[in-house]
């Protein structure tokens, strides 16, 4: 029996089977090309499996701040339980030097020794150690590659020249190898002083050898607790445990590692699919072989000498599939990274995802097991096979009930795992058209936005930022063709809660509600294209001098007072005991906190009455994008104000909001990949498995016919046999749908996991498609000549 006869008497369904066993092999090597490269690789350092991370988990009653301290360094270093520990703080660094532009860059303040404990050393210069952390009252920083070439062109002489950092004289110490921005973005690192015991950090470290995360956990917990209770804490704070976890697991949401697994197990589902094609192949060829298989046993052949060649043709089978299957890996791999290139915020550094020889190895284990998976049953089959009871079913022209049996177990298990992915492609999907439809109440794509921070070292003072904040508002209102307003924050950006207490029109007491403020100047709404529902707008004159007064939108008005005026009603921002501010006016709602497209309750305050100034301010202009002409007004504006302060992060509003719903669409369009795939395949299979049912049931069609049935008693046989598979199918599916789309919430953008229009409609087609591949088949049957169904066939 020789390989070349798969092929060659069944070039179709070989193809066919490569084919499906390449998309199956090449979604599933994409998925854990994504885990892995997301969750699993770790961080780009040396030993990178025993780098973890720290978290404070406060016990229940506990209501301090869930944050370590730098006092806590002592009490963990005594446990032993780590080789190094260091700890770092975000922060951001306006970086400015006499002959080059300003910038604003993500800045970690690290501990001196953590470029050692990494294991990263400077690619150009040296790092700061604890020798060298400070000299001469001169901060000592180290840069990332793209600092170096994007501000100081590359120059080797930019190692040990004097910069500005925040307003403070630094030094250039070294340059970084390309890619290394530890601990998460950060493109210049400074060091951090760790000198009072109650400041908040971050702190990470390494395995000592032979200790678990577990163990370390246990241990640091044991320490914290007592240094905790010699401290005098409160008895909740002094219970709070210490958790230890992978260092790259920190910044990954528990439901987003969740989406990501629940993907990869689509993806296995799809595989599955295709070997379930594969399986049902084999077998269709071994029951047309099966008298070769008959006489082979009978002349001696043993059963492991035939299963194995089963097997063989799996896997000659299998091995171009790989090779398709890493083909396409290596594009979605590609399209991956290209799609989360502009994300908002940018993904950490470490997020790889690459066809590297993992990936490679996966895919070849994978293909390895589709092939025996594949080949189980048929093989099987094939080594049990008797020649009296095969010459037997062959005179009859039939298949044997077991294998029918089998052959329909494989339909349905095809059908409900197309239908359960299906569903959750079209939740995806549905989203991702959601996303794209939105229309706002405000302009987004002609409004151009950009970031300034203000140093604490040279305007620490409240005074001095609101000066500043104040001319450059009204520069920007000089500036023509355009208009332009300062805001703490933009549509689509993150906005914190804060507790209000709305005073009601005839009662004493205060209703405590929470609501995203916003503090912004006069002009924002007219800037976002919007005008307010009721109520008037913020002027230049609502400063100090005047009474307090706040704008709430129109979800809190719909919430808290839908059926009461609130423009005269006052309010308390942040506690009962603040100032009462007037509420003048409602605004429309502005996607406040979110990329979503949500609408919470918000309350915008105004810029120039606030008596503590944000360090930070967002500005926003609406005019002509495509010239540039914009945001050069915008950065000659800012530099006339303070020519050392950068504007950072400039883009338009549609491109923020693009980038920060980066993930509907990415994981919307690989759903709907592994849902076509697999409508695709489960559609071969019935077809298939239909189809080789009336081939090798020619001889009952025929009797059937003989003894008075008709045409369409023949097509209802057929059809209704393939009915039940698909009704069995069906129901399969959407238990296993009910069970994997609540585990996709935080992917589905304003759609529910229980969509049950999204559930009819997937099934729907699924039940549509499984007909049609029903009814080819049995309207064949119906057409066939019972008389030569009776003479036999000698494909029989």
């Amino acid at each position: 029996m020789k390989l070349r006869l798969l092929v060659a008497h069944s070039r179709g369904l070989a193809a066919a089977a490569v084919a499906a066993l390449g998309l199956g092999i090449g979604l599933t090597a994409l998925m854990f090309a994504i885990v892995d490269g997301v969750v699993r690789r770790g961080l780009p350092v040396p030993q990178p499996g025993n780098v973890v991370h720290l978290d404070r988990v406060p016990a229940p009653g506990d209501e301090r701040r869930a944050s370590l301290t730098a006092g806590d360094r002592a009490a963990f270093e005594s446990t032993g339980a780590l080789s190094a520990l260091a700890a770092y703080r975000p922060a951001l660094t306006n970086l400015t030097a006499p002959g080059i532009t300003p910038r604003r860059w993500d800045t970690a303040l690290v501990s001196p020794d953590t470029f050692a404990a990494l294991g990263v050393p400077a690619a150009q210069g040296r790092v700061f150690d604890r020798a060298t952390s400070e000299t001469g009252g001169v901060t000592p920083i180290v840069i990332s590659d793209d600092v170096w070439r994007a501000q100081f062109g590359g120059d080797a002489a930019a190692v040990g020249r004097a910069v500005d950092a925040n307003g403070q004289p630094a030094v250039i110490t070294g340059v970084m190898p390309p890619g290394f921005r530890f601990p998460f973005n950060q493109h210049v690192w400074m060091p951090l002083d760790e000198r009072a015991a109650a400041a908040p950090v971050m702190f990470w470290g390494r395995l000592a050898g032979g200790v678990s995360a577990r163990e370390a956990g246990a241990r640091l917990t044991g320490a914290y607790q007592q240094q905790a209770r010699a401290r005098g804490a409160a008895a909740a704070a002094a219970q709070a445990r210490v958790s230890v976890a992978p260092f790259t697991a920190h910044i990954l949401q528990p439901q987003a590692v969740q989406v990501l697994e629940m993907m990869f197990i689509a993806g296995l589902g799809v595989l599955a699919i295709a070997c379930a094609n594969v399986a049902n192949l084999l077998l269709a060829r071994g029951l047309a072989r099966r008298r070769d298989f008959a006489v082979a046993g009978a002349l001696g052949a043993t059963r492991a000498r035939i299963m194995r060649e089963r097997v063989i043709e799996g896997l000659a089978l299998a091995a171009p599939g790989a090779l398709l299957g890493v083909a396409l890996a290596y594009a979605g791999a590609a399209a991956f990274t290209r799609a989360i290139a502009g994300s908002v915020p940018p993904q950490p550094y470490w997020i790889s995802v690459a066809v590297d020889v993992r990936v490679v190895l996966f895919a070849a284990a994978a293909a390895i097991v589709s092939a025996l998976v594949a080949s189980a049953l048929p093989s099987w089959r094939s080594g049990t096979a008797s020649l009296a009871p095969v010459l037997a079913d062959e005179a009859r022209g039939t298949t044997s009930r077991t294998l029918r049996r089998t052959t329909a177990a494989l339909v349905i298990v095809e059908i409900a795992l197309a239908t359960g992915v299906l569903i959750a492609a079209g939740l995806m999907t549905k989203g991702l058209a959601r996303l794209n439809d939105t229309d706002f109440a405000f302009a987004v794509d002609d409004v151009t936005t950009g970031r300034v921070s203000l140093p604490a070292r040279v305007y620490a003072d409240a005074g001095r930022r609101q000066a500043f904040y104040r001319t450059l508002h009204d520069g920007l209102q000089r500036e023509g063709g355009m208009q332009a307003a300062l805001g703490s924050s933009m549509p689509f950006a993150f906005v914190e809660t804060v507790p209000f207490w709305l005073h009601g029109p005839d009662r004493a007491d205060a209703e405590r509600v929470e609501a995203r403020r916003t503090i912004v100047s006069p002009g924002y709404f007219a800037t976002l294209g919007t005008r307010l529902i009721g109520g008037r707008d913020f002027e230049a004159a609502d400063d100090q001098e005047r009474a307090p007064v706040a704008i709430v939108n129109l979800s809190f008005a719909l919430r808290y007072a839908r059926r009461e005026d609130l423009i005269g009603r006052t309010i308390r921002i942040g506690a009962a005991s603040a100032p009462p501010a007037t509420i003048i006016g409602i605004a429309p709602d502005l996607a406040v906190g979110n990329a979503r497209g949500e609408q919470p309750e918000a309350v915008y305050v105004p810029l120039f009455q606030q008596a503590a100034p944000p360090d930070g301010i967002t500005v926003l202009a609406r005019g002509p994008v495509a010239d540039g002409s914009v945001e050069r007004r915008l950065r000659d504006t800012l530099a006339g104000v303070d020519p050392e302060l950068p504007l950072d992060r400039v883009m338009t509003l549609g491109a923020f909001r693009h980038g920060a719903t980066w993930f509907y669409r990415v994981f919307g369009v690989l759903f709907a990949a592994f849902g076509a795939g697999a409508l695709v395949l489960a559609l071969v299979g019935v077809y298939a498995v239909m189809s080789f049912g009336v081939t090798r049931r020619r001889r009952e069609i025929g009797t059937r016919m003989a003894f008075g049935a008709t045409r369409g008693d023949i097509a209802r046989l057929f059809l209704a046999e393939g009915a039940w598979r698909l009704i069995a199918g069906l129901a399969g599916g959407a238990l296993l749908a009910a069970w994997l789309t609540p585990r996709l919430a935080l992917f589905l953008f304003q759609v529910s996991p229980r969509d049950p229009a999204v559930f009819a409609a997937a099934m729907a087609i699924v039940a549509a498609v499984g007909l049609s591949a029903c009814a080819v088949p049995a309207l064949r049957a119906a057409r066939q000549d019972p008389n030569a169904s009776l003479r036999g066939s000698a494909d029989l």
